[in-house]
């Protein structure tokens, strides 16, 4: 799922056999995959925006229901793309106060990127 039609078209290309697996959704609706999708997957990735922290019940929901779309035995893995390391800290700071399980942190070593990998077991 992505909010970008050219991002699922694009994607669709490497998994041709699996298009119906993809669809054009922003994570706020992900409560909307009534619409013949799975209503689990093996791997969910995030591109957590810029100016999203998990700092408001609304926003942990929508960070729990991401978790909940991924099959046991999946993973959730977030990319954190801010210019400052600071507010990355802080998010996944935030991820761990809400305790879905044991994560994997990998830092772009030419960067302040981070991706984030929590599995579901």
């Amino acid at each position: 799922m992505d909010a970008s039609r050219s991002r699922i078209r694009d994607t669709s290309v490497f998994f041709p056999e699996k298009t119906h697996q993809f669809a054009n959704l922003p994570i706020e609706q992900f409560s909307d995959l009534d619409r013949n999708l799975p209503g689990t997957y093996d791997f969910v990735y995030w591109n957590v925006w810029d100016d999203y922290l998990f700092d408001a019940p609304d926003r942990v929901d929508i960070f729990k229901m991401a978790f909940d779309r991924v099959k046991d035995g999946g993973r959730l893995m977030m990319g954190f793309y801010d210019r400052d390391p600071d507010v990355i800290a802080e998010k996944i700071s935030l991820i761990h106060e809400i305790d879905l399980g044991a994560s994997v942190r990998m830092d772009n070593p030419d960067g302040p990127q981070i991706m984030m990998c929590l599995d579901k077991v």
